[in-house]
């Protein structure tokens, strides 16, 4: 009997030593890619990082929702916890405890490394595309990418819709119209093509009848996201974007 319960307690800590070891091990690649990483980047009078956006190190995550916020969520990959910046309408699918996939940019500063996440390779494509832009940091990419889907923003760009780009916060008129100038043309490199302007426009027409109903132009824009594409005319699209404001 002493030498059966001897065995399980050594088993017992032979299972546990080999899981510490495995996130040990886990931890010490992180460390060790980050600082590679770091040790790449060129340095300028001492402190100074340049050509930080140009690093691609970690692009794709997978694992468990541990705790969300309004602009932010943190990933459970392998014992260890990533903050990721996420567009509202990605974060809002999230469930605390459930799996996600999620395709990242790091953005290396110089007091920190931000990670920022997306619901897919279209949506990064994007972002990368926005960053690239002089007086378009991450942050204000992020809060484009936000708006709605990489076809329907891409679809703005090209109309010229300065407006519709002008209505995140911190992007001017001025911004607006140079993301227009500087990606018009680039957009058409893009793997997923834009929105069709019929689409675009019976998607205009709900959002002014839902803003002249007294809904905000990001309500608007949220409940037209998640009406379902199955949905034809414009006022099926605005009795179904009712129902789910709603719901809110």
């Amino acid at each position: 009997m002493n030498f059966s319960l001897r065995l399980i307690g050594e088993s017992i800590k032979i299972l546990f030593f080999k899981k510490l070891c495995k996130n040990i091990m886990q931890l010490f690649v992180l460390n060790i890619t980050l600082f590679s990483a770091i040790l790449k980047l060129r340095f300028y009078s001492g402190s100074h990082i340049l050509n930080s956006n140009s690093l691609k190190m970690i692009s794709y995550l997978e694992g468990k929702i541990l705790k969300k916020s309004e602009k932010s969520a943190i990933l459970l990959v392998g014992g260890v916890g990533y903050k990721l910046f996420m567009p509202v309408a990605f974060l809002a699918k999230l469930e605390l405890g459930g799996e996600a996939e999620v395709f990242t940019y790091l953005n290396v500063k110089e007091d920190a490394l931000d990670l920022y996440g997306f619901s897919s390779e279209s949506e990064l494509e994007l972002f990368e595309l926005l960053i690239s832009i002089s007086g378009v940091g991450p942050r204000a990419a992020l809060s484009i990418v936000s708006l709605d889907s990489p076809e329907k923003i891409v679809g703005a760009i090209l109309r010229e819709d300065f407006a519709y780009l002008s209505s995140v916060s911190g992007i001017g008129a001025k911004t607006g119209k140079k993301i227009v100038l500087e990606l018009k043309d680039k957009v058409a490199k893009l793997s997923f093509e834009a929105e069709s302007t019929e689409s675009a426009s019976s998607d205009a027409e709900v959002i002014d009848a839902l803003e002249a109903l007294g809904y905000s132009p990001r309500d608007a824009r949220d409940a037209v996201r998640n009406i379902s594409k199955e949905t034809e005319g414009v006022e099926k699209r605005i009795r179904e974007a009712l129902k789910i404001l709603g719901k809110k």
